[in-house]
């Protein structure tokens, strides 16, 4: 009996190991199983809040972006480049709209000559006027300007002749040099001739024209030399150079000579102009001696004694 008691103990011990070793292998096929369908959900779910996430992050922007402007301004460094041309910096076309309302910077004048034949029957005029071309930073028109340049001219022809339209003669400008240029400032020298009554010889004439663009007009002699005695004593003490004349000039005229007609208590002066680094002097040749000579004296020589046109 005993033996059999053993045995059956036996059987029910292995039994139970049996039962026990199947129960543990039961519980750990459930707890993968678990794991496993843990981790199958988990991959699911992943996109789905991984998607979710940008258009959730998108309206926290924009929510910040309307209640914290600071915070958009932060955020949009990194993209400057792209986003300022759109949001911020106006277009390529919005800017050339605006530069059109911009003056264009002022520049020298640009001026050529214009040359006119007129007159009837046996009377001949020629003149050669300076033309102003490019428009003068100056408050006057192109054409004003021309107009008057052009008045200044026929005023001195007028002057010279003194002759009614009946009267033979002939009047010809043979060239008119325009010596100095600025921004609204211009001189020139007029050489010519004329004859009055069927003269058997021409009267030899030469003027100056300086040109005040901002004014609008021709200045004098008498504007533009401010010590006369200045500029005589630089002229007696022979700070000049013959520019144009006789051969043999110097020599036949003291310089006391060719200034003895000028005063400046009276208001006459000779012809002034202007060159690059100097002042010229249109000398009437009076006595024997007929015609003009044309003298340039160094601006550094004079000072002040001149009206400088760059002020």
């Amino acid at each position: 009996m005993e033996k059999k008691s053993l045995k059956n103990k036996r059987k029910l011990s292995d039994q139970n190991r049996v039962y026990i070793i199947t129960t543990l292998f039961v519980i750990a096929g459930v707890m993968l199983l678990v794991v496993l369908l843990s981790l199958s959900l988990r991959d699911k779910k992943a996109p789905a809040e991984t998607t979710g996430a940008p258009a959730g992050t998108t309206n926290a922007a924009t929510d910040t972006t309307q209640a914290a402007p600071e915070s958009t301004d932060a955020a949009t460094d990194d993209t400057t480049p792209e986003t300022a041309p759109d949001s911020t910096a106006p277009s390529e076309s919005t800017a050339d709209d605006t530069t059109d309302d911009i003056p264009a910077p002022a520049g020298p004048m640009e001026i050529g000559t214009k040359k006119t034949t007129d007159g009837q029957g046996d009377i001949t005029i020629e003149m050669i006027y300076p033309e102003i071309k490019s428009p003068s930073p100056s408050k006057h028109s192109t054409d004003e300007l021309n107009e008057e340049i052009a008045y200044y001219m026929d005023e001195q022809r007028k002057n010279m002749c003194r002759t009614s339209s009946a009267d033979a003669y002939e009047y010809i400008i043979e060239s008119t040099d325009i010596t100095y240029v600025n921004e609204s400032f211009f001189s020139a020298v007029v050489v010519g001739h004329f004859y009055i009554n069927a003269s058997p010889h021409p009267t030899i004439f030469a003027y100056a024209i300086n040109f005040d663009a901002n004014e609008c007009r021709v200045l004098t002699s008498g504007e533009l030399i401010n010590d006369f005695d200045a500029v005589k004593g630089s002229f007696l003490d022979g700070k000049f150079t013959l520019k144009k004349g006789m051969n043999g000039l110097l020599n036949e005229m003291s310089y006391e000579d060719m200034f003895i007609e000028y005063r400046a208590e009276y208001d006459i002066y000779p012809g002034v102009y202007y060159t690059e680094g100097g002042f010229g002097l249109i000398i009437e040749l009076v006595f024997t001696l007929d015609g003009y000579a044309l003298f340039e004296i160094p601006t550094g020589s004079l000072g002040g004694a001149v009206y400088s046109p760059s002020n």
